[in-house]
C-alpha cells in the first residue's frame, strides 16, 4: 500500500471475532521510498493511537503494537502522517 505517493492517504479493515478485554499484539512491516523524504505510518485501532511509525528508506522494517480489545468488531487504521501539521490524515 502506498500512503505517501502523490497524496497523503490511508486504509482501514474491520477486524471481528475479537474477544473483549482479551490482548492482541498486531504486526506489520513499513518501508520508506528510497529518496523520498520523511515518511510516517500512523497505525491506530478504533481511532485511538498505537504509535507512529518512521520506517527505514528502502528497507522493509517488522513492527508490533499491542492493544486490548473493546468490542468484539474494531476498525484497524494505517494512515500517513502530516510531519509538519502533527496530526494524523483519516
Amino acid at each position: 500500500m502506498e500512503v505517501n505517493n502523490n497524496g497523503i492517504d490511508g486504509v482501514a479493515q474491520t477486524i471481528s471475532g475479537l474477544v473483549v478485554g482479551k490482548a492482541y499484539n498486531l504486526n506489520w512491516a513499513y518501508g520508506g521510498r528510497p529518496g523520498g523524504g520523511v515518511q510516517q505510518l500512523g497505525v491506530s485501532m478504533n481511532g485511538v493511537w498505537l504509535g507512529v511509525d518512521t520506517g527505514s528508506y528502502g528497507v522493509w522494517t517488522n513492527n508490533w503494537a499491542g492493544f486490548v480489545a473493546t468490542a468484539p468488531t474494531e476498525t484497524l487504521a494505517f494512515a500517513s502522517v502530516n510531519r509538519l501539521a502533527g496530526f494524523l490524515w483519516q
